[in-house]
């Protein structure tokens, strides 16, 4: 399975997907490695990155607050390139 870049939550954080999850991934040495896999909804995926001390910048913060509430609807956004079009034209328009 391959993990997909979603986007960057900090310099050495980034958020990534496969078909089952949201992943938070971590730079590690001279590659990123999955760290948190969440298949479930938003809040998990907030409170796991509170937990690990995570604090997305401000466009990351942006693009988590437009997540839609668990990862099947995102997937399922996704797939049909709706999210993607929403949120470059939200986080560009700010």
């Amino acid at each position: 399975m391959t993990d997909a870049l979603l986007f960057d939550l900090t310099d050495c954080y980034r958020l990534a997907f496969d078909r089952q999850q949201w992943i938070i991934q971590n730079y590690a040495g001279s590659k990123w490695r999955g760290i948190s896999f969440v298949g479930g909804n938003k809040r998990v995926l907030n409170r796991i990155l509170e937990e690990k001390g995570i604090m997305p910048t401000e466009i990351a913060q942006a693009h988590l607050k437009r997540l839609p509430d668990s990862f099947l609807s995102w997937r399922d956004m996704h797939d049909s390139s709706e999210w993607a079009s929403k949120i470059e034209y939200q986080v560009a328009a700010e």
